[in-house]
């Protein structure tokens, strides 16, 4: 996400964050390797799965957030991220489509980069993902032990994917993580 997405203007109590191209990339994870890491439950929604602009509402303990998403090209899509009151975002998840994606949300720094790691539950128990966002799509980056398949280009990997077609009803067909010997 660029430098100009983490700026937060207040604007009448609505925290705004600026537009930014968001780069990211996806990878299974192999819990094996996983190190221990601090997470935090996340429940997530959708008021839009348009691919062209998916409308996000996501709670989390101490904060509700409106994301709105435009159309992914390749590993970047635009996001605008509005900070709006918790009570009220918990109650905008009766208004979304489909199933709620329920998580739990964790970051690991490595390699001078920051992970974002989520352990899926409900109907996508099971299903543990790694991303690492980065400025540029021709950046590099370390890998990380734990780092399986990337399935970046996935599209049934994606949140809003999983809330229409839950990991449960087609993760025997999922690539998988094959550990390699030291």
């Amino acid at each position: 996400m660029s430098s100009a997405a983490l700026l937060r203007v207040k604007k009448n109590s609505l925290i705004v964050s600026g537009m930014g191209e968001k780069i990211e990339r996806k990878f299974l994870v192999n819990l094996a390797r996983l190190p221990p890491f601090k997470s935090e439950h996340c429940r997530q929604g959708y008021l839009s799965t348009d691919p062209g602009r998916t409308v996000v509402v996501r709670v989390r303990s101490y904060e509700g957030l409106i994301i709105v998403k435009g159309k992914r090209d390749n590993m970047t899509r635009p996001e605008y991220f509005y900070e709006i009151p918790q009570p009220e975002a918990a109650q905008m998840l009766d208004l979304c489509q489909q199933h709620i994606i329920e998580k739990m949300r964790g970051y690991i720094d490595h390699g001078g980069h920051r992970w974002t790691v989520d352990c899926f539950m409900g109907q996508n128990q099971g299903l543990w993902l790694a991303e690492i966002e980065l400025k540029d799509g021709r950046d590099s980056f370390a890998m990380p032990p734990w780092a399986g398949a990337e399935v970046t280009h996935d599209d049934r990997f994606y949140n809003r994917a999983l809330s229409q077609n839950p990991y449960q009803g087609w993760r025997q067909k999922a690539p998988s993580f094959k550990p390699q010997m030291p």
